[in-house]
C-alpha cells in the first residue's frame, strides 16, 4: 500500500505505515505524513520523531489521532467511492423492499415525478444514518455566506451543514456524504457505537471541530473544506465525481470516477439532479446581470452570484414566496439591491412554485433558516447527544432493516 498524501503536488510514493492497516479508512498515510498532520492540526511543530504517545500528552491530541485517521479517508478517494457504493446498494435494496410491501414512501417518490424510478429523496435518507449517531434531527439550511467563526459554532451544536447556498460546485450534500462516510468506518458500517481503532464517535468529532481551539487550527478546513485539494478534502471534487465534470457529460470527467459513476446511479443522479438545478439557475443569473449597467455589475461578483442570489432563491421557495419588490436606492445600488433584483428575475423566469411555509428564519443567524416546528439547539442538548454517542447507536429511534439497509420500519 502506498500513501494517499497529496497537496499541491503529486501523491506520494512512500509506502503506507503499517499502523495505517488497522484504521479502516483504505491505504492511510507514511510515518512522514503522519507526524507533519499530526504536527500541522496541533497548530505547533512535535518533529517527525514524536510517538502517538507524546503527541497524545498535548490535551486535544487524542482527537488530533482520530482526525490524521479522517484525513487520510478524505484523500482515498478510491476508498470513500467504495463507501459510497454501499451506501448506493441500501438505498437500492430499501426502495425494492418498499416496493414489495407497498406504496413507495417520500424517500423514494417525487411528487411531480411518480413514475421516476430514479428518484431518491437524498436528504431524508442522509438524515437517517445521521439519526443513528445521534446527531441531531433539527437541521440549518444556509441559503448564503456564513461568517467562519458562525459556521464553526454550527458545528459545535451538531447541525450537519446542507449548503443551499455554497455554490454548485462545492454541492449542497457534500459535508453531509463526507460525514455519512466518516460515519460509516467510525462506526463498522452502523453496527456500533465506535470500533475500538477510533477514540471518539462520529458526533464527538464533529462537534470537537467548532470549538475554539479546533477553530484557532483551522481543522475544519483542512480535512473537510479545503477548496484546492485534489482529493475529498474538496468538497468540489467530491461533488464534481458525483455529477460529472459540471458538464453532464461522463466520457469529459476522470475516467474512473465515470465508471463508478455509472454504477451508483441513485447517488450519483440524485446529486446531480440538485446540482444541475442550481447550476441552471446561476447560469441565467449571471447572463442576466451582463445585461444591467456596470454600475449594477460592479457590486455583485461571480461567486456572490452562485452563492448569495441563488440562495435567495432558496430562501423564498422554502419559506413560500419573495418578499414585496422596492425600488433601488435614489444614491445608487447596493448589494443587496443588485442581488434581490437578480433573485426575482430568476424567480420569474423558471416560473418558481409558492410552497407552504416548510421553513421559518433562524433568529440566531441571518443566512440560515429552520424547519417550521424544530427546536434549536442548545450547548446543553448537544452535549448530552454526544455523551448518548458513545453508549449505542441510536435504536431507541430507528431500527435497521437486516440486510436492507438503513431505512426505519
Amino acid at each position: 500500500m502506498t500513501c494517499v498524501f497529496q497537496r499541491g503536488g503529486p501523491k506520494c510514493t512512500k509506502p503506507a505505515s503499517d499502523q495505517c492497516q488497522n484504521w479502516g479508512v483504505g491505504e492511510g498515510f507514511c510515518d512522514d505524513h503522519i507526524a507533519r498532520v499530526r504536527s500541522r492540526l496541533l497548530g505547533h511543530r512535535l518533529g517527525f520523531g514524536n510517538k502517538i504517545d507524546q503527541a497524545q500528552a498535548d490535551p486535544f491530541g487524542a482527537f488530533v489521532e482520530d482526525y490524521i485517521k479522517l484525513y487520510a479517508l478524505m484523500m482515498d478517494t478510491s476508498f470513500c467511492r467504495s463507501l459510497m457504493t454501499k451506501m448506493n446498494s441500501e438505498m437500492k435494496s430499501g426502495q425494492a423492499l418498499r416496493a414489495k410491501n407497498g406504496a413507495p414512501d417520500e424517500r423514494d417518490a417525487s411528487a411531480k415525478r411518480p413514475d421516476d424510478k430514479k428518484y431518491i429523496r437524498l436528504s431524508r435518507v442522509l438524515e437517517y444514518y445521521e439519526g443513528l449517531c445521534w446527531f441531531p434531527t433539527t437541521h440549518r439550511l444556509y441559503t448564503g455566506a456564513l461568517t467562519s467563526e458562525n459556521y464553526q459554532q454550527s458545528i459545535a451544536l451538531g447541525y450537519m451543514p446542507k449548503d443551499a447556498g455554497a455554490g454548485a460546485q462545492h454541492g449542497e450534500y457534500s459535508h453531509r456524504i463526507q460525514w455519512h462516510m466518516v460515519m460509516r468506518v467510525v462506526t463498522d458500517n452502523f453496527a456500533r457505537a465506535k470500533h475500538n481503532v477510533w477514540n471518539h464517535t462520529p458526533l464527538a468529532l464533529f462537534t470537537k471541530l467548532g470549538d475554539v481551539e479546533s477553530m484557532s487550527k483551522g481543522i475544519w478546513g483542512v480535512v473537510f473544506d479545503n477548496q484546492d485539494g485534489r482529493a475529498y478534502d474538496n468538497p468540489a471534487k467530491l461533488n464534481m465525481d458525483l455529477c460529472g465534470n459540471f458538464k453532464w457529460r461522463a466520457e469529459e470527467a476522470e475516467l474512473s470516477a465515470a465508471k463508478w459513476r455509472a454504477n451508483n446511479e441513485l447517488l450519483a443522479f440524485n446529486a446531480r439532479r440538485r446540482a444541475s438545478k442550481r447550476l441552471m439557475l446561476a447560469k441565467f443569473a449571471l447572463g442576466k446581470l451582463a445585461t444591467y449597467s456596470e454600475e449594477q455589475r460592479a457590486v455583485l461578483g461571480t461567486m456572490e452570484v452562485e452563492q448569495n442570489v441563488i440562495g435567495l432563491v432558496e430562501r423564498w421557495k422554502k419559506m413560500g414566496t419573495p418578499p414585496p419588490s422596492h425600488s433601488f436606492r435614489f444614491d445608487g445600488p447596493t448589494k443587496a439591491d443588485v442581488t434581490e433584483r437578480l433573485a426575482r428575475a430568476v424567480w420569474e423566469e423558471f416560473k418558481l412554485e409558492h410552497k407552504p411555509d416548510i421553513y421559518v428564519q433562524d433568529n440566531t443567524e441571518s443566512n440560515a433558516l429552520l424547519r417550521a416546528g424544530d427546536e434549536l439547539v442548545t450547548p446543553e442538548l448537544i452535549k448530552a447527544r454526544v455523551n448518548n454517542s458513545y453508549k449505542e447507536l441510536n435504536t431507541a429511534k430507528y431500527a435497521f432493516a437486516d440486510n436492507l439497509g438503513a431505512y426505519p420500519k
